[in-house]
């Protein structure tokens, strides 16, 4: 049975969701304009970080419209949207502690090495 859909129903979150996976680029944009100020501040929540996060939501609004062919019926598009963003954010939190990590592994590389030439120095005079 197809889902039929009125105008009052397509400002819900529900119409609207069914309006993006039919292809519809006003349920894209009806859902970005109902719940972007609640995911930015879900985000901020998460990492105090406004561009990480004004990333993350586009990231979530981009997927939504490149994978709306295979989008599901969602039961709570709210949670659906919030959990989308947190999936982002940390996946973006984990990437930035492995950049960091690597800076930080980099910064001291070369005293590391010197270190090593010293230590293995010392072996070959010991000898």
């Amino acid at each position: 049975m197809k889902e039929v859909y009125h105008h009052t129903e397509l400002e819900d979150p529900n119409g609207l969701w069914h309006q993006l996976r039919q292809g519809d680029r006003k349920g894209l944009e009806g859902l970005y304009k109902h719940f972007s100020k609640d995911l930015f501040r879900y985000g901020l929540s998460l990492k105090p970080d406004q561009n990480i996060v004004q990333d993350c939501i586009q990231e979530v609004f981009i997927d939504l419209w490149k994978y709306h062919k295979n989008l599901q019926k969602a039961d709570n598009v709210k949670v659906y949207l919030f959990k989308s963003l947190s999936y982002k954010m940390f996946r973006e939190i984990k990437k930035e502690k492995k950049w960091k990590r690597k800076e930080v592994t980099e910064n001291f590389e070369p005293h590391l090495h010197l270190q090593l030439r010293r230590f293995l120095n010392r072996l070959c005079l010991m000898k």
